[in-house]
This record gives C-alpha cells, sequence and structure tokens, in this order.
C-alpha cells in the first residue's frame, strides 16, 4: 500500500536557551527524522482518515534536552511521533 501524502502543522514550538542558528538545525532535524518516522513506523492511526490532534500534550515535552542540535531535533521528533501514536486518554 502507498504511504498517503501527510500534512503535519506545527504552530508552537518551544525552543529556550539555544542560538538562532541552532533553532533552524533543530527544526531541520526534526522535519526529517519525522519523514523517517513516518517512512519506517507508519501513519498513526490518529492521523489516519482526515484525523485532528487540536493539542497535543507529550510526555517528557518539558524536559531539558542536550546534546547537538541534530540529535535535540531528533529527540523532539520522537517524543511528537510517540504523542502522536499514544496520546493521552481524557
Amino acid at each position: 500500500m502507498k504511504n498517503p501524502n501527510l500534512e503535519l502543522q506545527i504552530d508552537q514550538l518551544i525552543l529556550e536557551g539555544i542560538l538562532p542558528h541552532q533553532k533552524e538545525q533543530v527544526v531541520r532535524a526534526l522535519h526529517n527524522e519525522l519523514e523517517t518516522l513516518f517512512a519506517q513506523r507508519g501513519v498513526p492511526q490518529a492521523l489516519c482518515n482526515g484525523g485532528n490532534i487540536p493539542r497535543l500534550k507529550m510526555e517528557g515535552s518539558q524536559r531539558t534536552l542536550t546534546g547537538p542540535s541534530t540529535e535535540m531535533g531528533k529527540q523532539i521528533a520522537q517524543l511528537l511521533y510517540d504523542g502522536i501514536s499514544n496520546p493521552p486518554i481524557d
């Protein structure tokens, strides 16, 4: 089965304590890692059939990330993908 087209919009991503050029690197790495995760693991059920997640609270989202900017981007992407794959039940 062909992978469906997917548009993921992130309205707000707060990256405190890093320089502007690092933010660009983090966002680029986040984008690349999300593409990889969706290609390898597929589209989470929550996004199938036009799914919309108006707000996503991720476990560990307010933790301190360390390492190179690219590694931080990968870590954030993995948190996002896991959060989308296993949304909290209210």
